[in-house]
């Protein structure tokens, strides 16, 4: 008996251990210019909804259920808040990958289809189920999760326009079937657009080379001494055939980055002076990997889904007003977004509805410089925060100057207003970059240096997005740069209480062919904002701003850099900002 017993100890100790060490993940560690795992356990953006196991193959999910301490939809008083199981996203190990893709095997648009379950008449705030199943190109049902599905639901007629996604996003149940709940918003005929982004069999396959091939795009490194200079390979990894290579990870905030070493006696690591993507990553990079099978899995891109019944007439609200739970509804402020639970906004005639707090509106010119007066703003990331600092400029409008000219994209940015006490700076953020022209080095700052150099006595609000240049990466590096940023703003906490710093999440966006699916997937750029929203929340005073949400309701079709009305909702979002009651809550 005795020994029964302490074998039954043994095995529960044995899955506490591998339950613990599933959910660590590799990381970086700062100092020491090696790659070394950071321990870090990983509970999801949503850490306190009800997790559910995630079903064998061919068995489905229990539907989500409601917490017992029920809280109330702030948008709908009548409904509770339905919390959604969340899932690491990764391809399931039952599902079929390991072997050869056949064509006939990956997910169909053509054949899958969806239903509306449970079909009644329709009022604002009830909630719609939706029913997708996926079927293969042989018109056979799927036995495996794994699709990358998206829903909307919109009306748009000549006078008006609304538009929508499910809460909690697209849910999987590893057996070929997906359900989505959209609260509606609006009454009227409203459509249900169904799309397959990515077959399982191409995710399956962005998953495996993240962690295969995690240097698939390459870069160089430009080392100049006088006359002599010589053009090499770098990436965030070094080269494990390579004997030697300039060690560049930097001491502060622990960014790896690495170049060969220079062949030229007269060049040193030192001489490094300019950086550049390699221009011919997207023939020889990307593609070689994949066999001819699989390039096919990457040819089903963003393919409509139809089903029997494709809208539904919907009714007035039987209880209260939608419009007037939105008056009703806290102002914003930096953490509003990051609730415990994920429901979805809305657009109306182009104008963005948070589900969690009141925005702002802007009146006229007067009114946003009246917001903006007397802070400084950086804008420090990718093209896509470098979209909202133009949007800004362009609509006050502010003057601009280029620190250097010669880099178009890249260089630094200023605008000022001196009579409202008014600055913003727009930088792009350190390595990597996608730049195809050499990039001077003495452009580009890591996080540490570029938060050191804001002054402690002003106001300042700082908005960081950094995603679009990392879809292709391992996840732990894009931690680790997130972690980056973190820490710097922890020290600018320490000396200057007036600031504020506010992560931009990912947005959606666009497929043009194969190669670019492979490259940027827009599946990877939600892994991006999934990671990036659940950092924001473990952080006590790092604002979050869902770009993600904005972007996947609006009406427009998907961009890298949406169309409008994206970034004027983005800084409808930053008038919390206005508020002079955020330095308290901070």
């Amino acid at each position: 008996m005795d020994y029964y017993h302490k074998l039954l100890t043994f095995l529960v100790s044995g899955a506490l251990v591998l339950t613990t060490l599933s959910t660590w993940q590799l990381e970086s560690r700062r100092g020491g210019g090696s790659i070394q795992p950071r321990v870090a356990i990983v509970t999801g953006a949503d850490s306190s909804s009800e997790v559910h196991d995630t079903p064998r193959n061919g068995e489905a999910c229990t539907q989500p259920r409601e917490k017992r301490d029920q809280m109330q939809h702030p948008l709908c008083p009548h409904r509770q808040v339905r919390f959604f199981p969340r899932t690491d996203g990764t391809f399931s190990n039952s599902q079929p990958g390991q072997d050869e893709i056949k064509s006939s095997r990956i997910t169909s648009g053509k054949y899958s289809w969806f239903e509306i379950i449970h079909r009644r008449p329709f009022h604002v705030c009830d909630e719609i189920e939706i029913r997708i199943h996926a079927r293969s190109a042989n018109n056979e049902p799927k036995e495996y999760g794994g699709d990358y599905f998206r829903i909307k639901v919109y009306t748009v007629n000549a006078t008006f326009n609304a538009s929508t996604t499910p809460d909690g996003e697209v849910w999987d149940h590893r057996n070929g079937t997906y359900s989505a709940y959209v609260t509606l918003k609006w009454e009227g005929l409203t459509r249900i657009n169904v799309t397959l982004v990515h077959p399982s069999e191409a995710v399956y396959l962005l998953e495996t080379y993240r962690h295969t091939r995690p240097t698939r795009f390459n870069f160089n490194g430009l080392f100049v001494s006088g006359n002599v200079s010589e053009d090499v390979s770098c990436n965030f990894m070094p080269w494990s055939n390579k004997e030697s290579y300039c060690n560049f990870v930097d001491k502060a905030s622990g960014i790896p980055w690495y170049c060969e070493k220079p062949s030229k006696k007269r060049l040193r690591c030192s001489d490094w002076r300019f950086h550049r993507r390699y221009l011919n990553v997207m023939k020889e990079g990307e593609l070689n990997p994949l066999r001819a099978s699989e390039k096919m899995a990457f040819d089903r891109i963003d393919e409509p889904v139809h089903g029997p019944v494709r809208q539904v007439q919907v009714g007035r609200q039987v209880q209260g007003s939608i419009q007037h739970a939105i008056e009703k509804l806290p102002g914003c402020d930096p953490r509003s977004d990051l609730k415990p639970y994920r429901l979805a906004g809305f657009y109306m005639n182009n104008v963005w509805y948070s589900p969690y707090c009141k925005l702002r509106k802007f009146s006229g010119q007067e009114s946003m410089l009246n917001c903006l007066a007397n802070r400084h703003w950086y804008y420090y990331g990718d093209s896509t925060i470098r979209q909202l600092f133009s949007y800004v400029t362009d609509v006050l409008p502010l003057p601009r100057t280029r620190e250097n000219d010669n880099y178009d994209t890249c260089s630094r940015i200023n605008a000022t207003n001196e009579e409202r006490n008014i600055q913003m700076y727009y930088e792009f953020h350190y390595l990597p970059i996608h730049h195809t022209t050499w990039l001077d080095m003495d452009l580009i700052r890591v996080e540490p240096a570029y938060f050191k150099a804001i002054r402690s006595h002003i106001d300042v609000v700082i908005v960081v997005s950094i995603w679009a240049h990392y879809t292709h990466l391992p996840l732990w590096f894009f931690r680790e740069r997130i972690h980056a940023v973190l820490d710097a703003a922890d020290e600018l906490y320490s000396r200057n209480s007036r600031s504020v710093v506010i992560l931009k999440s990912a947005n959606t966006r666009n497929h043009e062919d194969r190669v670019r699916s492979i490259v940027s997937s827009d599946w990877s750029a939600l892994r991006l904002f999934e990671i990036a929203r659940e950092m924001a929340a473990a952080h006590p005073r790092v604002g979050f701003l869902n770009a993600w949400d904005i972007s996947s309701a609006q009406f427009a079709k998907d961009e890298i850099h949406p169309l409008p009305p994206h970034a004027q909702n983005l800084n409808r979002i930053l008038t919390y900002s206005c508020n002079n009651e955020i330095k308290k809550k901070n």
